[in-house]
């Protein structure tokens, strides 16, 4: 994964939205830490935060959005989280936002 790309979908929501990203500790501290991980320390505890190791991630990123009635930028269809009952299918139709990247240029589904 790209550091790079995370900061880019940082800075691009954050012009007109508050933002909140959530990354695995490992992300930022691991053996698999992202690539040119050093660009996000900047963001840490304001605009990023860890998960604790172990933990499920999309968990705590999907109940901070429910809590905040916010969207989520995930291409994850978020079946499991429909399955288990942590989300509705018309919270996850209403509130994913999918993207992708061009080069370093995120680009948003619905824009």
């Amino acid at each position: 994964g790209s550091a790079r790309r995370v900061a880019a979908a940082i800075a691009h929501f954050a012009a007109t939205h508050e933002v909140h990203a959530i990354l695995p500790e490992w992300a930022m501290r691991g053996r698999r830490r992202l690539s040119e991980a050093e660009l996000l320390e900047p963001l840490l505890h304001r605009q990023l935060h860890l998960s604790p190791a172990g933990s499920n991630d999309d968990e705590f990123v999907l109940r901070f959005a429910l809590r905040r009635k916010a969207k989520v930028l995930t291409n994850d269809l978020l079946r499991d989280h429909i399955e288990s009952g942590l989300v509705t299918r018309e919270w996850a139709s209403s509130c994913r936002v999918a993207f992708m990247f061009i080069g370093d240029d995120i680009v948003v589904g619905g824009e």
